[in-house]
This record gives C-alpha cells, sequence and structure tokens, in this order.
C-alpha cells in the first residue's frame, strides 16, 4: 500500500514538472521576449517618418518620398530601397554618412546640462537648450550609437546621445530672419520635430528584411525619388517653357 502511495505521488510530482516546463517554455516570459520599437515622427524639412529599431538593426521609412532604409549589426551597411521601382543601394555607414553631411564625431544636442525632464508618450526626456532650438532626448535602454546616428543623419541633424523626440525652435534666437514660404510651418508653430507614435511591440523579423532580386543602383539620390517624381519633374520644366520642345518653339516666334 505504501509503495503505490509512493509512485502515485511520484507520478504528480513529474506531470506537475512536465507541466511547469511546457509553461515556461510555450507561454515565454514577457522580460525575456524580444521587442522592437516603432517611432512615428514629423520633421519639419523631410515630412513623415516611420522608424523601427532594436538594439541591432534599424529600419527608416521616409513616407513623404517613399524611400527605406535598413541597417542591421554588425556591419551596420546601409541598404536604402524602393519598392514602386524596385531599385536598392548598398554602402558602408561612413559613405552614407558623407552623402548625408553627417559628422558623428561633433558634440551631440545632449553634451550639456538637462534643464527640466518631460514625458513624450511612455518615454521620459530629458530637455535640453540650444542656440536656435530646444530638444528633448530620450535613451531607450540597450539601444546602440548605430541607431541614434542613422536617425540624425536621416534628418541630416546633430548627433544626439540618444533619440530626438521633440524639439521646438526658439523664435527669439533670430527675430529678424526672414524665410521662405516652405517654412511657414516650422515659423508659425516653432515645432522642428514632433513624435505622433511611439510604441513597443513583439519583434518582427520582416520589418528588417531587405528585399531581393532588386536593380542595384550607385547613386543614392535615385532611391531618393521615383521614377516616375522625376517624370512628372521633367514634364511640368517641359510646361515651364524650359524644355526642349517648348523652348525650340518660343525660339521660332
Amino acid at each position: 500500500m505504501k509503495e503505490k502511495k509512493l509512485k502515485f505521488s511520484l507520478v504528480r510530482v513529474s506531470a506537475f514538472a512536465f507541466a511547469s516546463v511546457a509553461v515556461a517554455l510555450f507561454s515565454g516570459s514577457p522580460a525575456s521576449a524580444k521587442s522592437e520599437w516603432v517611432l512615428e515622427q514629423h520633421h519639419h524639412q523631410s515630412g513623415y517618418n516611420t522608424f523601427y529599431f532594436t538594439d541591432d538593426a534599424i529600419k527608416v521609412y521616409a513616407k513623404n518620398f517613399g524611400f527605406y532604409i535598413v541597417s542591421k549589426a554588425p556591419d551596420w551597411k546601409v541598404n536604402a530601397f524602393r519598392l514602386d521601382d524596385k531599385i536598392i543601394s548598398s554602402m558602408p555607414r561612413a559613405k552614407y554618412y558623407a552623402f548625408q553631411h553627417f559628422y558623428p564625431e561633433k558634440n551631440p544636442i545632449n553634451d550639456g546640462k538637462p534643464i527640466g525632464t518631460e514625458t513624450v508618450w511612455s518615454v521620459v526626456c530629458k530637455q535640453y537648450t540650444g542656440v536656435y532650438h530646444d530638444d528633448w532626448v530620450a535613451q531607450f535602454k540597450g539601444i546602440t550609437r548605430p541607431v541614434w546616428d542613422l536617425i540624425s543623419a536621416h534628418y541630416k541633424a546633430q548627433r544626439v546621445e540618444g533619440i530626438n523626440l521633440k524639439s521646438v525652435k526658439k523664435a527669439k534666437a533670430e527675430p529678424k530672419r526672414k524665410l521662405s514660404q516652405l517654412w511657414d510651418e516650422e515659423v508659425d508653430s516653432g515645432v522642428r520635430l514632433q513624435t505622433l507614435k511611439l510604441k513597443e511591440i513583439p519583434y518582427r523579423a520582416s520589418d528588417f528584411a531587405i528585399p531581393t532580386g532588386f536593380r542595384v543602383v550607385k547613386d543614392l539620390r535615385q532611391i531618393m525619388t521615383s521614377k516616375e517624381s522625376r517624370r512628372e519633374a521633367e514634364s511640368i520644366i517641359e510646361q515651364m517653357g524650359l524644355g526642349e520642345a517648348l523652348g525650340g518653339d518660343a525660339k521660332k516666334k
């Protein structure tokens, strides 16, 4: 009788142990599961941009221009491509930085002492004051410098140790400066950069996939404007009398 009770106890313990392991394997722990951040912003010059980033990869979607950039560890090579024209251009980070006139060795925005803190969405930012604008900088645990620098380079902005979630122009810095109509938004609102959405989601490898089979181009400028956009621009130039056909007619008259 005692032997039967002992066997039953062992079976029950074994079943409980197996169930515990199974739960651990299949349910997973939120603390250990890999995640990624999705950041949507509006920049006063480059328009609407979406960034997907982890500690070892980043993707940039420049919505107003229709191109993507994907860069991953360990080499952090920059892969820029268009889905509409199916073209891609790949280069070392240093070459991309040179193209964007970005110099990572210069002092970062948050080189001095912060003047305060503010929560932007769910992230606490430190506010820094500069000569022409104030910036709110967030630091994401474990996110490496190549992610920060690639975002700054995309905006052609000063390097920052972290990610700039908000930037507001200080109107009193240059009160007599007259800007073109293209800068009205910055003059009226003072907002240079704003964060429209920021959230952490489960990691998706597809968000950082680099397309295959696309035509390789060397000039990054081909990536930044679509073939259709270039065709429309050429058409407008011709209609203005600057093209070959209209220009020729104008000379004959």
